[in-house]
């Protein structure tokens, strides 16, 4: 792989290839001694030689307007085109290889001059990772040809943050791992504020799935409805204060009001509405209490029959 380190920039180490099958998303090894650093492709571009712009331009204008054969016995044209066409591509730095185990750590810069460089697929690459469990999720294919799977335990416990660009699939791929966290009997979560979903549990015909008996789609006001005391003050305050502005002065007179019918036993709707009533404050701070109020009622979120409300438990 005809592939040489040209220099390093921040956090970016940027490489010159001439022609070599290698596109933005692959991973390229760089070696040296016994140990390898691992690097991916996110951006290419073409080698900024001073000059050359303009070569190409009058290039450009000469053989429109002169029109003949050109001689080039040194045959330099053929040097200055691989030279026009020289990609730098734009790598990270993904990791170290060391005994066979790919590690998070770069603490070290190859040689520019003694390293070699060659492209790793990604399930070699696969194979350096110690195993993260049994349980695959089988998410597609990478390299054009191998299957690739992600260990379902490997998602346990842990903040996965999908990254990429707009378009790239990152919502899709959410929606996979989903579903093999259901295959396998896990309970999942889904915040979905688009309404995309809904369908996780259909195949692309639109047929069900085997997993489309665990779906249970919850909606705001409807299916989903909480009693105050299970959703507490802490949440319902950062609710007022962000969502519904509520001034501080009507904020404090609020807390005020529920930690009194809390300690009586009598934290609901309906006795939320009558303490406010019956407070004795100014009547703007009671007006701002009273529209935030009717504001939640409206809502549907909360309610005060226990067959509605709802219980994650």
């Amino acid at each position: 792989m005809r592939i040489r380190i040209l220099k390093k920039e921040a956090d970016n180490i940027l490489v010159a290839a001439s022609k070599e099958n290698v596109r933005v998303g692959d991973y390229i090894l760089v070696s040296e001694g016994a140990r390898r650093l691992v690097l991916q492709i996110y951006d290419e571009r073409y080698l900024d030689v001073e000059g050359i712009e303009e070569e190409i331009a009058r290039e450009e204008v000469l053989s429109a307007s002169a029109q003949g054969v050109v001689e080039d016995p040194l045959d330099l044209s053929s040097v200055s085109t691989l030279i026009r066409d020289m990609r730098i591509l734009v790598c990270k730095a993904r990791g170290t290889i060391e005994k066979g185990r790919l590690s998070p750590r770069i603490d070290w810069v190859p040689s520019r001059a003694n390293s070699k460089i060659s492209r790793i697929m990604v399930n070699e690459l696969s194979s350096s990772i110690a195993p993260l469990g049994r349980r695959k999720i089988k998410v597609g294919k990478v390299d054009s040809s191998f299957d690739f799977s992600l260990a379902a335990e490997a998602l346990d416990g842990r903040i996965t943050v999908i990254t990429g660009r707009k378009e790239s699939g990152k919502s899709h791929l959410a929606k996979m791992l989903l579903r093999g966290l259901l295959e396998y009997g896990a309970y999942s979560l889904v915040f979905d504020l688009n309404d995309e979903y809904d369908t996780v549990g259909l195949r692309e015909d639109g047929t069900k799935s085997s997993v489309a008996g665990r779906v249970v789609v919850l909606r705001p006001g409807r299916e989903l409805r909480f009693s105050l005391s299970s959703v507490g003050l802490r949440p319902v305050v950062s609710l007022l204060t962000h969502s519904l502005e509520m001034p501080g002065t009507s904020l404090r007179e609020f807390v005020k009001i529920w930690e009194s019918i809390q300690s009586r036993g009598e934290l609901s709707m309906r006795g939320l509405e009558e303490a406010i009533q019956q407070w004795r404050c100014n009547e703007l701070v009671r007006d701002a209490m009273h529209a935030r109020y009717h504001t939640l009622l409206s809502s549907g979120l909360f309610t005060d029959s226990p067959e509605r409300q709802f219980d994650l438990e």
